[in-house]
């Protein structure tokens, strides 16, 4: 008899754990990151069981992304995101490359112009790592949050700023918006393609002025948002302007990482 009541016991503790990570599988969780790193990009995405880096800073930023990476237990980057080839988005790209392992990398694919952007396509050739240039609205799904990646629509732009990859991420019922650099360009194709709203939008261009900002904000009617800015290089006053004559929760940068969680039904951002 306690034999059989033992293994009865076993079977139910079995039961549970598995269900219990069943239900775990199914239930939709988001944990983003946004660096303090001066007027840079740099985005830590886990999901549960994958993560998505999206641009990696200035050159010197390389060590601080690696720890900010360690303290949210990622060891593996399943995706890396370069949005565009500007030192303030592609700088420790090599130094990510060399250091942690990566699946594959999405890039918008023209051919940089400065040593950051050499270092990083070594780093890629050196790694063997697949590369990819979306031509269309490309997506992918990690556990249960979903990633659509747009790219430009023309094949050339004056500046590097306008060929930024927009990232939009769903998880569950709360969305998010990261818009890159984009500049007036870019925007209007946003605004063309109606992209609707998001619940989060990190701020393109670092919060420098866009002439149509206010019709993009229009569109996106964000609860939250977060500018990537520092005190020597402020967001334009006429963007926050706009942000807080629709009461967006704006977070800048320049104050410290932003951290950003959500349960597919809510989100949570503190500072």
């Amino acid at each position: 008899m306690k034999k059989l009541l033992c293994i009865m016991l076993v079977l139910c503790a079995v039961c549970a754990a598995a269900c219990a990570g069943s239900s775990h599988a199914n239930t939709p969780g988001l944990e983003m990151r946004i660096l303090k790193i001066g007027k840079a990009d740099t985005i830590l995405i886990n999901t549960g069981n994958h993560a998505v880096v999206v641009d990696t800073g200035e050159d010197d930023d390389g060590q601080e992304i690696l720890q900010a990476l360690q303290s949210m237990g990622i060891y593996k980057i399943d995706t890396l995101i370069i949005t565009h080839f500007d030192k303030d988005h592609v700088g420790s790209a090599d130094i990510l490359l060399e250091n942690v392992e990566i699946g594959s990398v999405i890039d918008p694919g023209y051919i940089g112009e400065k040593t950051p952007y050499d270092e990083y396509i070594a780093a890629i050739e050196a790694k063997k790592i697949q590369r990819t240039h979306p031509q269309s609205a490309m997506t992918f799904t990690y556990d249960e949050t979903v990633f659509t990646v747009y790219p430009p629509k023309e094949a050339a732009y004056k500046g590097d700023n306008n060929y930024s990859l927009v990232v939009d991420i769903r998880c569950g019922e709360t969305s998010f918006l990261l818009a890159g650099d984009a500049e007036k360009d870019r925007v209007a194709e946003l605004i063309d393609a109606s992209l609707g709203a998001y619940d989060f939008l990190k701020v393109p261009y670092h919060g420098n002025w866009i002439k149509n900002f206010e019709e993009f904000l229009q569109m996106v009617q964000p609860t939250y948002a977060v500018i990537t800015c520092s005190d020597k290089n402020p967001a334009d006053d006429r963007i926050l302007d706009l942000l807080d004559a629709r009461k967006v929760k704006v977070y800048q940068t320049r104050f410290g990482d932003v951290r950003i969680s959500s349960d597919g039904a809510r989100i949570s951002v503190s500072q």
